[in-house]
């Protein structure tokens, strides 16, 4: 269209505050992936999520599934040190800082899930 300019999705604002309509899906989304790694996935699995920077899913599938380790991928780096400091203390999380189209060598993974990418 012209005149017309595309403005890409500024991450940092994103991940200091969230738009309100992202919540109402969220609450749904959780039940289905932890319905879906119970019903699927291995005792204690390996989780990488991709696009993981501050994920919304941290907790309630830590708690769920109680995963041996989660690696969260993501190029953002506000995002990703605000999940590092929400989960400090369960000393199994992982950060990668990398775009999801150019990853390093990563571990086998029993789960793997996007949200959103």
């Amino acid at each position: 269209m012209p005149g017309k300019t595309s403005e890409a999705t500024n991450w940092n604002e994103y991940y200091s505050r969230p738009y309100k309509t992202a919540s109402l899906t969220r609450k749904f989304t959780e039940r289905a992936l932890i319905a879906s790694m119970r019903r699927h996935g291995a005792r204690a699995p390996a989780v990488i999520e991709l696009g993981g920077a501050n994920s919304c899913f941290w907790d309630a599938i830590t708690q769920a599934v109680r995963p041996r380790s989660y690696i969260a991928i993501d190029n953002n780096v506000l995002g990703l040190r605000k999940l590092e400091t929400r989960a400090a203390e369960a000393g199994r999380l992982s950060i990668v800082q990398a775009d999801i189209f150019a990853l390093p060598p990563l571990p086998a993974a029993d789960v793997v899930f996007s949200v959103g990418l």
